[in-house]
């Protein structure tokens, strides 16, 4: 009988392919150093398309632990830490609703370091490229890498067991998680803020006396989608009135508030189409004569 020289590629029992189960060390290492200071939700292999956690940060008060901002974290092994996004995958990555973090877990040593793409947040908003690969700086070594540059935050296994751990964490990654927050939804607007900072680590916490990182420079565009940016604006006019109306010391600026109307339907959008506003304005110009 003729044997055949073809490799099977089947599983035969016993055995797994070495580079993917470093993978799962890490990303399991990864999930138990991110504990300490936030709830973290594993996102099923199967459903994984670029995300691998979802972490909501915990602020601690007394015994009791209250749930904040929440971020995505996707998790690399130091020895391949390639964060590769192509065609359809960029736009899913704008389209995310929560900040996304690239972490990268170091087995050799263990400690992580979690990153992110603020350097890169107008790029990936308004360019046409194809692709998009975000690597650490020991592999930026290609035309078309994208180096992560400094982590935003570097710690160890050993860290973690320190009781001031949590709350240095929950410093440094708050702010951070909120800037992004911001850029996230006014991104698609072409609004776009930077995020400044240093490479915070919990060893060096003593001598950095810890300046969180803090709003930038702000960078506005020509927006991409003009409609986008009148959707916007008409839907966050609506509240802005209600809230002018309900502001001590604004009674009088009624008429601001309906010439701001006048214009944005000379523009094609209509904030108030239901002409809700004119009875706003006659409340406050009530409210005004009683002060009167």
């Amino acid at each position: 009988m003729r044997k055949s020289t073809k490799k099977s590629k089947e599983h035969v029992g016993g055995r797994i392919a070495a580079n993917p189960r470093r993978a799962n060390i890490a990303e399991g290492l990864a999930l138990q150093m991110l504990r300490p200071f936030a709830a973290v939700a594993p996102v099923p292999r199967e459903e994984d398309f670029g995300i691998d956690v979802v972490a909501t940060l915990l602020r601690q008060t007394g015994k009791v632990l209250t749930a904040s901002d929440s971020f995505f974290v996707q998790v690399k092994t130091h020895s391949a830490a390639f964060f590769t996004f192509v065609g359809d995958g960029i736009e899913w990555l704008r389209s995310l609703r929560l900040p996304y973090f690239p972490l990268v877990v170091n087995l050799d040593n263990a400690t992580a370091s979690i990153y992110t793409l603020n350097r890169y947040r107008k790029l990936l908003q308004i360019s046409a490229l194809h692709k998009f690969e975000f690597v650490t700086d020991e592999f930026d070594n290609e035309f078309d890498n994208f180096a992560l540059g400094n982590p935003l935050m570097s710690w160890s296994l050993a860290d973690c067991a320190n009781k001031e751990f949590p709350a240095w964490a929950l410093s440094v990654l708050q702010p951070a998680v909120q800037i992004e927050m911001l850029n996230l939804n006014y991104g698609r607007v072409s609004h776009f803020i930077e995020l400044v900072g240093h490479s915070y680590t919990f060893s060096n916490r003593a001598k950095e006396r810890l300046k969180p990182p803090q709003a930038g420079e702000v960078w506005d565009y020509i927006p991409v989608d003009i409609a986008q940016m009148l959707t916007s604006l008409k839907h966050a006019m609506g509240p802005l009135a209600y809230a002018i109306s309900n502001t001590l010391g604004m009674e009088n600026k009624g008429d601001d508030l309906l010439a701001i109307r006048r214009l944005m339907r000379g523009l094609g959008v209509d904030p108030d189409p239901n002409g809700y506003w004119d009875e706003v304005v006659h409340e406050m110009a009530e409210d005004l004569k009683q002060e009167s």
